[in-house]
């Protein structure tokens, strides 16, 4: 994985085929997580088009609110990050997503979608300067539920799981022993842990790559 640069209009970062299909395939679960349909899914990861991904084609029609009662609090926490809470109170949380929720989980789902299609494309994935906010927002939604699933709940848990991933040894099988466990709860602590770990590493290479453009002198 290289990080990403500026070329051409573009922020480009280099990903092989491993690190494509790892990152792809959490960028879809997330999708589905947030409600999209196996036809949306089957669109995205098949085979690449012509146009660019990151032009959302977003449903006109999603945010208008339907009369009654909004949606119910999501049951999986990590969903619950992606869409919290708005207020303590119940009647303006209920109206919050009742109003906004629509539209929120849509541009979501179109977000991590357009990354699986990008990632569809080859080594390079590129995302023109003027939609990186929608990359950005794409791989921080992976990482929040990421961030659940590992219970990265504070800045000393996420200290807790980098020290994990630079300690990890293997037992005589071959098998990962993490912190000290060993089994399907350890395999998976280091391959959600290292995919987290990966992430977090790419988008602060872009936001490196917007914040070096703002501070270029002007042509």
């Amino acid at each position: 994985m290289k990080p990403f640069r500026a070329r051409e209009g573009h922020y480009v970062a280099r990903l092989d085929e491993v690190e494509r299909e790892v990152v792809a395939q959490v960028a879809a679960d997330v999708a589905e997580l947030l409600g999209a349909s196996p036809a949306q899914l089957a669109v995205a990861t098949g085979e690449a088009d012509d146009g660019d991904p990151w032009e959302l084609a977003l449903d006109p029609l999603a945010g208008l609110a339907s009369p009654g009662s909004g949606p119910p609090e999501p049951e999986d926490p990590a969903v619950r990050r992606l869409l919290p809470t708005a207020s303590k109170d119940a009647e303006v949380a209920e109206e919050f997503r009742r109003l906004v929720e629509p539209d929120l989980r849509e541009l979501k789902i179109a977000r991590l979608l357009a990354l699986v299609r990008a990632l569809h494309r080859g080594e390079r994935l590129a995302v023109p300067v003027e939609r990186a906010d929608l990359l950005s927002g794409a791989l921080v939604d992976v990482r929040l539920v990421l961030a659940e699933r590992l219970g990265l709940d504070t800045d000393e848990a996420a200290d807790e799981l980098y020290r994990d991933l630079a300690l990890v040894s293997y037992d005589d099988d071959g098998e990962p022993v993490v912190a000290g466990q060993r089994g399907p709860a350890a395999a998976l602590r280091l391959h959600l842990g290292t995919v987290y770990a990966a992430l977090t590493w790419l988008q602060e290479s872009l936001v490196t790559a917007q914040l070096a453009d703002l501070e270029a002198p002007d042509a």
